[in-house]
């Protein structure tokens, strides 16, 4: 790619590399010889690695969809929370980019902004909307990295010593933790999809305990 750049093959060429060596790996050094320029050419559309990652987390949020105002306020803020979810899971790291980043950018502000609307048609007060709106995103971005913790930790082997760990606790906690030991065989059976949306029905529950209410 010598010669001319613009800053959407730097976006593309950063989620490559992003998929390849992950956050902590990803400098302005390496997309550059990722995308076989030098590294002054990227500097000319991207400033440093922090505008870079805040980049990335505007191209993450554009695949999001924002649902038609014709449904039920509630029903769109679960379709929104659905896709948030599928898109996260889709990009490597997209939960701690987004964390270190603020929701400053185009895309960004777009969601918000779309979340905020949803809110003030279903007369949630005002005053309420940024304290709702945060508790709806931070549900979603808490939810998605611990999915993806539990996943990494199952594919690096953590529970090849789960049986021995299971006897361990049935002789030695049984008398002091009975809860724990009966209910911990649950806490493997869960289902991923399942406890998302069941996450979000006690969330959304309460925002509607809140509607028409200045509190």
């Amino acid at each position: 790619m010598k010669g001319k750049i613009d800053r959407k093959q730097i976006i593309d060429g950063a989620i490559v590399l992003l998929e390849e060596i992950g956050i902590q790996d990803l400098s302005m050094r390496k997309l550059a010889e990722q995308l076989n320029v030098r590294a002054s050419s990227l500097y000319w559309h991207v400033k440093n690695r922090s505008e870079l990652l805040e980049l990335l987390a505007d191209r993450i949020i554009q695949d999001i969809s924002i649902p038609e105002a014709g449904y039920p306020w509630d029903v769109q803020l679960q379709m929104i929370a659905t896709d948030y979810r599928k898109v996260l899971l889709a990009y490597r790291d997209s939960t701690e980019i987004l964390s270190l980043t603020p929701p400053a950018t185009t895309n960004r502000v777009r969601l918000i902004e779309s979340i905020y609307r949803i809110f003030a048609n279903a007369h949630v007060s005002h005053k309420l909307i940024p304290s709702c709106a945060s508790l709806y995103n931070n549900y979603v971005l808490s939810f998605v990295k611990d999915e993806i913790r539990l996943s990494q930790t199952n594919v690096n082997g953590m529970k090849e010593n789960e049986e021995e760990k299971n006897i361990y606790f049935q002789s030695k906690l049984e008398e002091d933790f009975p809860f724990f030991i009966e209910l911990n065989k649950y806490f493997h059976m869960r289902d991923s999809d399942e406890e998302f949306q069941f996450g979000l029905n006690i969330l959304l529950e309460g925002f509607r305990n809140k509607v028409g209410k200045d509190l």
